[in-house]
């Protein structure tokens, strides 16, 4: 008999080690993995470094820091660089120099790329296409803030953006903004004409007073594993979360060709425009709103990732042709006389337009954030007045300084 308990005890600790080991090896070949392609990590970013809770507008950028992102599709590394201001790119100059022409792009994840280098972006080639047409020195600031929407565009560009004097100012509109809203607004502290003054992050309402956002296990193991088991319920989700607006796979409901009825939402989610309308025209600048499509809006073969197609109740291979979510937004700026700028239009007649987003994430792709930038300039050259050089300026040579004569 005791002979018998030690073999068990012995086949029971075997048995345990084997598990161990297995574990670790399938840590190790997932942290490879991740180190190759950066796909596990991605799967499982909830956490981002570079983001931090806000008493003032939920979430902001780490001011003066160097970030180290990884591309989803590639792999490869892009750094991101903050200002003071909590801004990406480089030092703002305050007050504003004469002759700088200043442009601020709200927005979120999409308008700050966080995995394209900043050169590839598309508030840095729109700086440079726009810089081609005058000779005054423009400026535009990437102002994008993951989880951003209209409402907390406002509070940035009321709380700090307002102080840099832009002359103009692009709001990038996203079709996650609807939902993204409605998630706020129970934070959302405001006077008593409505207008907004504070939304402070739930986790600084803590006791504790904890500035991190997420947390995330140390072993890519168990990350991936709460992945896999969210992904085969999101799989498996109930028609009506796919048209809840409460739930992640309802997200983009309202751009589908049977959406929901979400007027209710859609009206306050779009009321902000108006109000940081009210404030750009209070600081005489000038203000317009451009519309960034989802993949699903321009191509089925657009964003061929299960994973993600799953999180966000879309079926793979899917291809929306409403027309509603674009009209909704140029109905109300029209009728708040803000200049609206759908790309849309541009994104659908491009060939092969499943190349303009990434494969693995919601974002531009570089020859999107390229296209995006084209159809701005275009439109704020024709629609703005401003300090702009025609077509026949810019290919006139430039005079040469008369060189003095020599004597003789």
């Amino acid at each position: 008999m005791p002979r018998f308990r030690c073999r068990l005890i012995k086949n029971i600790f075997a048995a345990i080690m084997a598990l161990v080991l297995l574990a670790c090896a399938v840590e190790v070949g997932l942290r490879y993995y991740d180190n190759k392609t950066g796909w596990v990590s991605e799967e499982t970013a909830s956490q981002l470094p570079y983001l931090a809770a806000s008493s003032e507008r939920y979430c902001r950028l780490q001011s003066m820091k160097t970030f180290q992102v990884k591309h989803p599709d590639s792999g490869k590394i892009t750094e991101l660089k903050t200002n003071s201001f909590g801004l990406r790119g480089n030092e703002i100059q305050v007050p504003k120099p004469t002759g700088l022409l200043r442009i601020i792009c709200l927005g979120d994840e999409r308008v700050l790329a966080a995995e394209t280098p900043e050169k590839e972006t598309f508030s840095y080639q729109l700086q440079q296409l726009l810089q081609s047409r005058t000779q005054l020195r423009v400026e535009v600031i990437n102002a994008g803030v993951p989880h951003s929407c209209p409402l907390l565009s406002c509070l940035h560009l009321r709380q700090s953006l307002l102080g840099l004097q832009p002359d103009l100012v692009i709001l990038n509109f996203d079709m996650s903004d609807i939902a993204d809203d409605h998630r706020l607004r129970r934070h959302l502290i405001t006077d008593a004409n409505d207008i907004p003054l504070a939304c402070a992050h739930p986790t600084l309402q803590k006791k504790d007073q904890q500035c991190e956002l997420h947390h995330r296990s140390p072993f890519l193991l168990l990350d991936w594993g709460k992945n896999q088991i969210k992904s085969m319920k999101n799989s498996s989700g109930e028609t009506r979360d796919l048209q809840d607006i409460d739930s992640p796979q309802g997200e983009y409901a309202w751009i589908r060709d049977d959406p929901p009825d979400w007027s209710i939402y859609i009206k306050q989610a779009l009321r902000p425009i108006g109000q940081i309308q009210t404030m750009t025209e209070g600081s005489y600048a000038r203000m317009l709103v451009g519309v960034i499509p989802t993949p699903w809006q321009v191509s089925a073969k657009a964003c061929q990732n299960k994973m993600i197609s799953a999180q966000n109740g879309i079926e793979l291979g899917r291809y929306y042709r409403s027309r509603v979510p674009f009209e909704t937004i140029a109905n109300y700026t029209d009728q708040k006389r803000i200049l609206f700028c759908d790309s849309s239009p541009y994104f659908l007649q491009r060939q092969n337009p499943e190349q303009l987003f990434l494969k693995n994430k919601i974002r531009l792709s570089p020859t999107g954030h390229e296209l995006y930038a084209r159809v701005l300039a275009s439109f704020v050259i024709a629609k703005i007045p401003g300090p702009w050089l025609s077509e026949s300026e810019m290919k006139r040579p430039k005079k040469m300084a008369s060189q003095p004569r020599q004597q003789q």
